[in-house]
């Protein structure tokens, strides 16, 4: 009965070590990262709306290099980039700061981020604004 009870208080601490390192894992620093494509933000989500299985082969998970018009801005934690694409499809942009951007709608804006597919919009996570 000693042992079970050990080895069980062992798993639960191993259990609250684990989520406490999740808890407090941050993310991939893109900005440090070469680019696996560098795309218009047109290109991308014309491929993810013509082929999704053949883009989720070839985008997932991968860094890249967006240029693209903006669209709107949603500030907050993360802020949200929101960036025209094609006529049924944009991409979505998480940026790693929740600060806003200083760029207003219409203007050009240049990222980088992680691919993480389509939802309604293409989605890129841990972008960062490059100059």
């Amino acid at each position: 009965m000693k042992k079970i009870l050990i080895v069980a208080g062992l798993l639960v601490a191993a259990g609250i070590a684990y989520g406490l390192y999740e808890f407090n894992r941050t993310g991939k620093d893109t900005s440090k990262k070469a680019s696996d494509f560098v795309l218009q933000a047109t290109a991308l989500s014309a491929a993810f709306e013509m082929d999704e299985v053949k883009a989720n082969d070839e985008y997932l998970d991968k860094v890249i290099e967006v240029e693209g018009v903006l669209l709107s801005q949603e500030v907050g934690n993360p802020t949200i980039l929101t960036i025209k694409g094609t006529d049924m499809v944009n991409l979505r942009a998480e940026l790693t700061t929740n600060e806003q951007v200083e760029t207003k709608a219409g203007d050009l804006v240049r990222l980088k981020g992680v691919c993480t597919g389509l939802l309604l919009d293409v989605v890129l996570t841990e972008c960062v604004i490059l100059d």
